[in-house]
């Protein structure tokens, strides 16, 4: 998940939390204010209405009248009856007996004796099919009685208030959270733009183009980081620019080195041939043999290296080539021809798309390898199968066989499994290193799979010429 996306997820839940906890507060307090103004009113009016009954039981009593319940009865019906009073009311005395109500129908006499029993500092609200009344009561300032005025108001708009406010709050809050959101994308996005820039550049560097800047210039954290990454791209490309050059240099030394060794190890050679055609004693012969064998060695060893360092960016055209020819060409000039090795080219008439020269060379080397692991007797089979558009060309040995864990090295220049043995033959180690970078130039790889004792198959997978190609000359 991108990192504007992030911003823009946190700020739209923070959003609607914030907007839709404070709209709800906001709107719970002016209910609660509304609703004690309101209770406040209604104290009020009940205050006038307690006075006007107490004044009408005192004019009964002036009228000898003694105080009785039937006298507070009808004076409060009268009240109930009198313009401008709340109307809805109940008498009682000694807490629970009804001297007369008008109470509701859903307002029950358990639920006036509850409210009753609350006393006259709080105030009760009950609710019937959506409709709420607020219960107030008052006791009569009446000598030798105990009367409570109980009175019903109905505050139904106070709730439907805010009701109608919280449906509001509900609408709008996910408009507000949407307007928000996009709001806070667009702003994720602008302050965000600097870090792809850095994104984009540190992927170019890592793809190779180690020229690339950000140039990012703000005063803030990011401008730092720009800087600092710029600086540090600079750093890596002087670093690279130096290793380059040295690996040159170095190349050009071995390359240099390596062709400087060829006109003494030239006259070594000859010097060494004549001393070991001589009849001499059999230390000078063996000293001979020695300096021959060595010079030799190390002749095929400058030879291969030059290849492989010419290999190195070296661009091949492959072309369309019968396997078949390049096997005759190899036949007909085997790499040991005095090899007691059986080597076998399987014919299969496949094309390929190669380099001819390479391909026989690489081949070359691989049968030589395969020869030397036979020794002194075994088969070399060579010989190509298709499947798809892919032409395998596989070179097969029935020699001593590859322990695994040494398979991987093979291809390293210098590697030889058995030293001792790989001198004696001339071997220098860089006969795979050298078939690796050719199957590599022909966009493939060397696939080795042996069993101790058993042999040692090698093969690499070339594309397969299409129907109607023309052969490589």
């Amino acid at each position: 998940m991108k990192l504007a996306l992030k911003m823009t997820l946190c700020i739209v839940v923070l959003a609607a939390v914030l907007l839709s906890s404070s709209g709800y507060f906001m709107l719970q307090k002016s209910f609660d204010d509304s609703l004690q103004t309101v209770v406040k009113q209604c104290q009020q009016q009940q205050l006038k209405e307690k006075f006007a009954l107490e004044r009408q039981l005192f004019t009964e009593q002036n009228a000898d009248i003694k105080f009785s319940n039937y006298a507070a009865m009808l004076a409060a019906q009268g009240l109930s009856n009198l313009s401008g009073s709340g109307g809805t009311l109940a008498l009682y005395v000694d807490d629970n007996v009804s001297l007369f109500s008008n109470m509701p129908v859903g307002i029950g006499k358990n639920i006036q004796i509850a409210a009753i029993a609350s006393g006259e500092a709080g105030y009760s609200i009950c609710e019937n099919d959506g409709t709420r009344t607020l219960l107030l009561v008052s006791a009569l300032d009446v000598p030798s009685s105990d009367y409570k005025l109980l009175s019903a108001y109905d505050i139904t708009s106070v709730f439907a208030s805010r009701d109608a406010q919280l449906k509001a709050l509900f609408y709008i809050t996910p408009v507000s959270v949407l307007a928000a959101a996009l709001l806070a994308h667009v702003l994720s996005t602008l302050l965000t733009r600097p870090l792809a820039r850095l994104e984009a550049a540190s992927r170019q560097i890592a793809a190779g183009d180690i020229n690339n800047r950000t140039n990012i210039r703000t005063a803030d954290e990011i401008g730092s980081l720009s800087e600092s990454f710029d600086a540090m791209a600079s750093s890596i490309e002087d670093k690279i620019t130096s290793l380059d050059a040295a690996v040159r240099e170095r190349e050009d030394f071995v390359s240099a080195f390596t062709h400087e060794l060829k006109t003494p190890m030239t006259s070594m050679l000859g010097y060494a041939a004549i001393l070991r055609a001589k009849q001499t004693d059999d230390t000078t012969h063996m000293a001979a043999e020695y300096i021959y064998h060595e010079t030799k060695r190390l002749e095929q060893l400058s030879q291969k290296l030059m290849l492989l360092m010419g290999l190195k960016n070296e661009k091949i055209t492959l072309e369309p080539t019968l396997s078949d020819s390049v096997f005759a060409a190899i036949d007909k000039n085997p790499p040991q021809k005095d090899s007691a090795v059986s080597l076998t080219f399987k014919p299969c008439g496949y094309k390929v798309l190669c380099d001819k020269v390479l391909l026989e060379d690489m081949l070359r080397n691989l049968i030589v390898n395969a020869q030397h692991a036979c020794r002194e007797k075994g088969e070399v089979v060579v010989f190509c199968e298709k499947s798809g558009d892919k032409c395998t060309i596989f070179v097969k040995d029935t020699g001593c066989g590859i322990d695994k864990a040494e398979i991987e090295k093979l291809a390293q220049p210098f590697y030889m499994v058995d030293k001792s043995r790989a001198r004696a033959e001339n071997g220098s180690g860089m006969g795979l290193a050298l078939c690796s970078r050719i199957a590599a130039l022909h966009g493939s790889q060397l696939k080795i799979e042996s069993e101790k004792g058993e042999g040692t198959s090698v093969s690499v997978a070339l594309s397969a010429a299409r129907e109607g190609e023309n052969e490589q000359a």
